[in-house]
């Protein structure tokens, strides 16, 4: 029977991750295939993934039930997987007080760090698939986690998530709770592996030094679309609207936002389904200083 048992380190944190059964190995295989994987013995909390049925898992964190399953039910392949993810990125952010965890996501295009911080639905996702298709690196499209220091910044390297199927109809033909080897089906839409769409993901889980830009993005299908600088004032509410650990943080990671906004230069790209993204986004990256 296939089984998966690791650790993986995000944001200071050690989590364990286990597999027991062969769907539920696959879907740990999607879920986490991009993110660092260590082997410490080190007390953390750990989420087990079993199989109880051909299409059918539970899910329990630290001995207490998250999913508890029916085979009889027909299938929960999408639903064990929503409820993974979300239960990881919750103890990340319920426990995360080193630094600032930022809801975003985030590329490395033309060797240049891009962060697109915003809420669901802004167009995060929509816009990563189109620079991974045109040569971007993936790193994130869901949590990015900034140090105190402001400059050690790490990206939660899942799957991408496309709600609705609304990005190119992706989804609308995929059968329901369906789980392949790039991509599995969940009630409100799929998580994609970014190479489906031909994209690759940065070996560099972590970014130091080096030109970079923060673009706020927000999908406007009525509107004209628009690009141009922000101010810092803009730019430190919007992060602090993406700001999730902000309770755990001294002064509530004002300062932290501050250094962050000192940065990078801002850009606010607001923008519809018929917009040129790549040559927007290629004109904030030639005016990022090298």
């Amino acid at each position: 029977m296939a089984q998966r048992s690791f650790k993986i380190f995000f944001a200071e944190q050690f989590l364990a991750i286990s597999a027991d059964g062969r769907l539920a190995s696959a879907i740990v295989d999607l879920l986490f295939e991009n993110i660092p994987r260590f082997d410490h013995s080190v007390e953390c909390s750990e989420f087990v993934l079993r199989d109880i049925g051909p299409d059918c898992c539970t899910l329990v964190k630290d001995g207490e039930s998250l999913i508890e399953g029916d085979a009889s039910a027909g299938p929960n392949v999408g639903e064990c997987a929503t409820a993974f993810l979300s239960a990881v990125t919750h103890s990340i952010c319920e426990h995360c007080s080193s630094g600032l965890l930022l809801h975003g996501a985030a590329v490395n295009y033309r060797d240049t760090f891009l962060l697109f911080p915003g809420a669901s639905g802004a167009g995060k996702t929509s816009t990563v698939v189109h620079l991974i298709q045109n040569g971007a690196a993936y790193l994130s499209d869901e949590l990015i986690y900034v140090d105190n220091s402001s400059r050690r910044i790490s990206c939660l390297a899942r799957p991408l998530n496309i709600k609705d199927g609304r990005f190119g109809g992706l989804g609308a033909s995929l059968e329901s709770e369906f789980l392949d080897a790039s991509y599995v089906v969940t009630s409100g839409g799929v998580f994609v592996r970014p190479d489906h769409f031909g994209g690759r993901v940065s070996p560099l889980s972590e970014f130091l030094d080096g030109p970079g830009a923060i673009i706020f993005p927000r999908f406007c299908p009525d509107d004209e679309p628009e690009l141009k600088r922000s101010s810092a004032g803009y730019g430190y509410v919007k992060l602090l609207e993406t700001l999730v650990n902000s309770r755990n943080l001294r002064k509530n990671g004002f300062e932290d936002l501050r250094k962050l906004v000192d940065r990078f230069p801002l850009w606010e790209f607001r923008f519809n389904q018929h917009t040129d993204l790549i040559r927007s986004i290629d004109h904030v990256v030639d005016q990022v200083d090298f």
